[in-house]
């Protein structure tokens, strides 16, 4: 019998193998050794099995039974990256032959110990993949990436485990199920479970009590690869590699550091810093943001006797966004975003959170013009919606989008009296994951992307920037403004290519005219 030679380098390895939970998730860098861990873990497992019961004698005296599930969210993904790692470790040539037809199947079979397994690979990346998983029967199961994969296929998976072999054979010595991932976004389920982010405010309380913790779950994260470098201004200089990272010893001192090269700051901090984040791939509709510069290094609140200024987008992803204008900057502290909300929902939520925050301050409420249709359900239009909750909100003057999101362009590009004319509270995670490319434009179109969950509070945002006078500006400078808004006009597909748009790009046109007279 061939002999592997694995050592896990790193305590966090060691504790999460040695940990008896019946699911346990391992989360950590690029390069840290967890997907190796999997694989030796499901080897332990399969090795660890007691003999089956011999139907004759009673006794324990029969093969050693196991079935193994691998699941991955793709199957291009299963083939080059979870299949090939599995294989280098337990080898074709040595440990049994695949067959390569999907759902693909190693059969393992080592007659020195009476070993007896099936190890099944299977591609589980939509929910409705949920009804593959349930047709089978397993041992244990390894689910690599687990950031890929919803918290339906978890929930399917543990049903699965502890059924095979099946009892009247002794049954499974150790049913579990083996999670491994990078660190995953910042709503995701495993960040919430783990407790490293708490549910977003949008979420029911029906959702928020399938995001809890339940016993027999455990968690295990490795340290950073990589440390900030800061320099005296507290700003950063680069990275340094931790000498406390773990599977270092098969890692060399420029893995770490040849990674670095031409990645953006959210990649490091994701993928080598192992901090939870996402990741976005899309042309940022907006240019020049600088998490350094337009982010405070705390969260920040009103500043007292100065009025608040809130943009309402509508619809049924309605959000809010909050900032007050003080001399020139625009502060942003506070957002407000919600997931398939009534409208009726949406004022009550409003309402409830500004009289539980601001209940001290003038609060202007401006919204999307649109919102001044009337609902095919009620009747009414969403400002008499609000309305009737007591919120008293105004239509914004204009919803022409260069005009809108040039309101926030030119904070963004602006400095006042030495500081950014923009300024963003990192309490916002909404906006900013939309500044970081959230709020993006649709691959090969010049058309933003408004099923994004970051488009409706850059919208709010940028009907409150709006209001506080900074649209006013683009069409009060002349003939550039004019030029502006009959772009506008032109590409009011950017956003919709509804008639309603293309009114309130003529109305902007004719707004610009009159204000240059």
């Amino acid at each position: 019998m061939v002999a592997i030679n694995y050592t896990p380098d790193g305590q966090t390895l060691i504790d999460f193998m040695r940990d008896r939970s019946l699911v346990r998730g391992l989360q950590g860098p690029i390069g840290s050794g967890k997907s190796a861990a999997c694989v030796m873990e499901c080897l332990r497992l399969m090795l660890g099995q007691e003999r089956a019961i011999n139907m004759e004698t009673g006794l324990r005296t029969g093969p050693r039974k196991v079935r193994v599930g691998v699941i991955r969210n793709t199957t291009p993904q299963l083939e080059t990256t979870t299949m090939k790692t599995w294989l280098e470790w337990l080898p074709e040539n040595v440990f049994g032959p695949v067959r390569w037809r999907a759902p693909f199947r190693q059969t393992i079979r080592l007659p020195e110990i009476d070993l007896e397994a099936e190890v099944w690979f299977l591609a589980l990346d939509r929910d409705e993949d949920v009804r593959k998983l349930l047709s089978f029967e397993f041992t244990f199961i390894w689910l690599n990436e687990a950031r890929e994969l919803s918290r339906e296929i978890v929930t399917a998976a543990i049903s699965r485990v502890k059924r095979y072999p099946r009892m009247i054979e002794g049954g499974p010595t150790r049913a579990c199920v083996i999670m491994d991932t990078n660190a995953p976004d910042e709503e995701h389920w495993w960040a919430i479970m783990s407790g490293q982010a708490e549910p977003p405010e949008w979420m029911g309380e029906e959702d928020r009590l399938t995001l809890i913790r339940p016993e027999g779950w455990t968690f295990f994260t490795q340290p950073p690869a990589l440390f900030d470098r800061m320099g005296p201004d507290g700003v950063l200089q680069g990275y340094d590699l931790n000498p406390n990272r773990e599977n270092g010893k098969y890692t060399d001192q420029t893995y770490y550091t040849g990674l670095l090269h031409g990645q953006t700051r959210d990649w490091i901090r994701n993928m080598l810093q192992n901090q939870i984040g996402r990741l976005f791939k899309g042309r940022p509709v907006y240019q020049g943001f600088n998490e350094v510069l337009h982010v405070a290094k705390e969260a920040f609140g009103p500043v007292p006797n100065e009025t608040i200024h809130v943009g309402v987008d509508f619809g049924l992803t309605p959000a809010a966004a909050f900032g007050q204008d003080l001399r020139g900057q625009v502060r942003v502290f506070d957002e407000l975003v919600t997931r398939d909300m009534h409208a009726k929902d949406f004022a009550k939520l409003l309402k409830k959170h500004i009289a539980k925050h601001y209940a001290q301050f003038k609060v202007v409420i401006t919204g999307d013009p649109a919102g001044e249709g009337r609902a095919g359900t009620d009747g009414l239009t969403s400002y008499q919606v609000l309305a009737a909750e007591g919120v008293k909100a105004q239509p914004c003057w204009t919803n022409d989008p260069i005009i809108r999101t040039g309101a926030i362009q030119t904070q963004l590009n602006t400095m006042v009296d030495g500081r950014p004319a923009y300024l963003l509270s990192p309490a916002c995670t909404y906006l900013l994951n939309a500044k970081k490319g959230g709020y993006a434009f649709l691959k090969d179109r010049e058309e933003v992307d408004k099923k994004s969950i970051f488009s409706h509070v850059s919208d709010a945002e940028q009907y409150m920037a709006v209001r506080m006078g900074y649209g006013r500006k683009l069409v009060r400078t002349g003939d550039a403004a004019q030029r502006q808004s009959v772009q506008a006009n032109r590409q009011q597909n950017l956003f919709n290519r509804g008639g309603s748009n293309r009114k309130l790009a003529r109305q902007s046109t004719l707004i610009s005219r009159g204000l240059r007279g």
